[in-house]
């Protein structure tokens, strides 16, 4: 299983000098297996874009699975300008959460349109099929993705892909549970525990989460649906991770500023004596399980 990152920030694209080393686009990730011609893809932010073209190119049909999380706009807004929906020789399957009062195939058509894209795109011409996804387990020869609800204003999914045991968890968008006791009686209600959460991502070779905010953030952006690195880190001690990497980063977080953080947790598990890799997610960085 090959895991490449297209996009690690959350909220806006942050474009600029002082986001270069990171990566300034919105959530995407790629993943390859190598027993396999398919190719796994989760969410698609701008992100999706630079990994579109380098597809873009190929010499053969593509049987590419897109997995979204949700369908908030640092999710999605890439989709009208990845290439391969416009060859005819592509297939994409679209998984995603089942809303009530919208589609997955209605917002990415409203994308697209002339009423709200500023370019006149041309319709795509891929196979593209929508699967709406209400079981915990989706199986694919191989490889078994289960599925988690995590805290988040709208239905969004983790995901745990386990493939010749090896495990790769990814949890964007999470919001700890402890942080919504307060929360709007109009919210939906949030169901994920912390232990429910720790025992989703147990054992994992990988854990790729969100870690937007700072502990001290987080009080300012109650309700938004997103953690801090403090809670992230210390989930993935219990949980037995073999590596954590922080992703989502806030728009407004210099690589600098992400630098700093990684030194200072970095020296907290030496200290502590605990084995647990930490490193930041970077554009274009690849990890293999």
């Amino acid at each position: 299983m090959k895991i490449r990152m297209y996009g690690t920030r959350g909220i806006t694209p942050s474009p600029g000098w002082e986001t270069k080393k990171y990566g300034g686009n919105t959530s995407c990730i790629a993943i390859r297996l190598e027993d396999s011609n398919n190719l796994i893809i989760i969410d698609a932010g701008t992100g999706i874009i630079k990994l579109g073209q380098e597809l873009a190119n190929a010499s053969t049909d593509l049987q590419i699975k897109l997995f979204l999380t949700h369908i908030h706009m640092d999710h999605i807004q890439g989709f009208p300008f990845f290439l391969p929906i416009y060859d005819r020789r592509n297939h994409i399957t679209v998984y995603s959460p089942h809303y009530q009062h919208v589609t997955v195939e209605k917002v990415f058509k409203l994308l697209i349109s002339d009423q709200v894209n500023p370019v006149q795109l041309r319709q795509p011409q891929a196979k593209i099929h929508y699967e709406y996804m209400t079981e915990n387990v989706v199986t694919h020869k191989t490889l078994k993705i289960k599925l988690c609800r995590v805290n988040h204003p709208i239905l969004t999914y983790g995901y745990r892909f386990e493939h010749l045991n090896k495990v790769l968890c990814i949890m964007t968008d999470h919001e700890p549970a402890e942080n919504l006791l307060q929360k709007t009686a109009d919210r939906e209600a949030y169901t994920l525990s912390d232990a429910d959460y720790c025992s989703f991502i147990n054992n994992c070779d990988i854990l790729i989460a969100d870690a937007q905010y700072l502990p001290d953030e987080v009080k300012m952006y109650r309700g938004w649906g997103h953690a801090h690195v403090n809670y992230i880190v210390n989930k993935a001690i219990v949980a037995n991770v073999k590596r954590l990497v922080l992703t989502h980063h806030d728009p407004n977080r210099t690589d600098l500023q992400i630098d700093t953080i990684l030194d200072q947790y970095r020296t907290i598990l030496m200290k502590k004596g605990i084995p647990m890799e930490i490193i930041a997610a970077k554009e274009i960085e690849e990890y293999t399980l």
